[in-house]
């Protein structure tokens, strides 16, 4: 039998997963639990996202948020209505919750992008077979942060570079392109073929690098795989921003993995950017254990790095089979960075305690991410000793290795 076109193909497996895909007209598909979501953790985050946009400020840069609204935000008009699940859905409530959330930061001094407005001129902005946007759209949402970053005084000192986007040619998409068709087929064992074909456009330098061209851009992307190929999304960033763009983003690292790698790289230490344009969508800010997790690491990284002077209280070396760490003695809240021996480890608690007294386990994850650096911050209370556990479920990591612990003044 031929391949089967993109059709409403179901099967048990789908019907059971937590991230159950349906269908809805004109063969788009959409993920239940991420597309028709309800509700955004503003007053959970919120207050974070904008300490961390004035951290970055007090170390001269400026961070500029931009949160992409996801595919049930903006192409809900393919929604299929005899659905319940796709008719109980309110699109026009999740659109004014990301409206709230974009006024929020934007009352408490953040620089953030409204990308509904680029992406409602180019819906269906997203791809039938995936949650990802075209690159028309990504071109049309650059265009928006272009206009946001600039206006910023620190874009006014960055020297201005010419680029040229031009399209090099057709695909159809594939693999994880093609994420929720190919899940489908994973699933339910169906063959089908993709009705979704992306046009494929290249961004180049209008002149050569000179000589004295060849500093390290001012500019960053931290983003998710939307700011990664083959949407281009940096190229036209460098294109109508006029300047050139370092793209740092991490493939499925949520809203978390690219901009805290980058807070805890080298290059970042030696050389800070002026600017950092923070891309994540919408469909990804909830309020999981893991996300506190990972937006606490992220608060804390962005306003210390532990590494010298006044704010380093001390900086120990121990075995992580011993599990205790003589700490300093501390009578307020302090910052710790674990460094690991292990680039294994991703998941453990750590349990301060104050002389006799433990407080409760502190979890620390960090799912998904690459763990180039294996460095993790959290904010311990008063504490004189702290002990690591990995669980169980950590398996393959070695149990001689050290851990790094550098407390230091938040």
């Amino acid at each position: 039998m031929p391949p089967r076109t993109l059709s409403n193909v179901d099967c048990l497996a789908n019907q059971q997963n937590p991230q159950k895909i349906i269908y809805g007209q004109n063969g788009h598909m959409f993920i239940a639990s991420m597309d028709l979501i309800e509700g955004l953790p503003t007053k959970q985050y919120g207050d974070k996202i904008v300490a961390i946009s004035h951290n970055l400020e007090g170390m001269g840069i400026k961070l500029v948020v931009v949160p992409v609204a996801h595919k049930g935000a903006i192409d809900y008009a393919q929604l299929d209505l005899k659905n319940p699940a796709q008719k109980a859905f309110k699109p026009l409530a999740i659109r004014n919750e990301i409206r709230n959330l974009n006024s929020y930061l934007q009352k408490n001094g953040v620089a953030v992008v409204n990308t509904l407005p680029a992406l409602d001129v180019n819906a269906p902005a997203f791809w039938k077979s995936d949650w990802h946007w075209k690159p028309e759209a990504a071109r049309a949402v650059a265009q928006a942060v272009a206009r946001v970053v600039n206006a910023l005084p620190a874009a006014q000192e960055i020297p201005q570079v010419d680029f040229v986007t031009t399209l090099t040619g057709q695909t159809g998409l594939i693999d994880d392109s093609a994420y929720l068709l190919r899940r489908m087929q994973q699933l339910c064992g169906t063959p089908m073929v993709s009705r979704d074909t992306t046009n494929l456009y290249t961004t180049s330098r209008v002149s050569e690098v000179g000589l004295l061209d060849d500093d390290l851009p001012q500019i960053i992307l931290a983003g998710t795989s939307y700011s990664e190929a083959p949407w281009n999304f940096d190229g036209f960033l460098k294109e109508n921003l006029k300047k050139d763009v370092e793209n740092v983003s991490v493939v499925g690292g949520g809203p978390f993995a690219a901009l805290t790698n980058f807070l805890i790289s080298e290059r970042f230490r030696e050389n800070k950017p002026k600017i950092i344009i923070w891309e994540w969508d919408t469909s990804r800010f909830r309020f999981t254990p893991e996300d506190d997790s990972a937006w606490q690491q992220l608060l804390v990284s962005s306003r210390t790095s532990c590494e010298s002077g006044v704010d380093l209280l001390t900086s120990t070396v121990i075995k992580l089979s011993s599990g205790v760490a003589l700490a300093k003695p501390t009578t307020e809240f302090h910052d710790v960075r674990l460094t690991f021996s292990d680039k294994t480890i991703n998941d453990f608690q750590v349990i301060p305690s104050s002389g006799a007294t433990a407080s409760p386990a502190i979890r620390i994850i960090r799912l998904n991410t690459p763990n180039v650096t294996p460095q993790f911050f959290m904010a311990l209370p008063p504490s004189t000793s702290l002990k690591i556990v990995i669980p169980e479920w950590v398996k393959g990591f070695d149990p001689q290795g050290s851990v790094v612990v550098r407390q230091c003044l938040p």
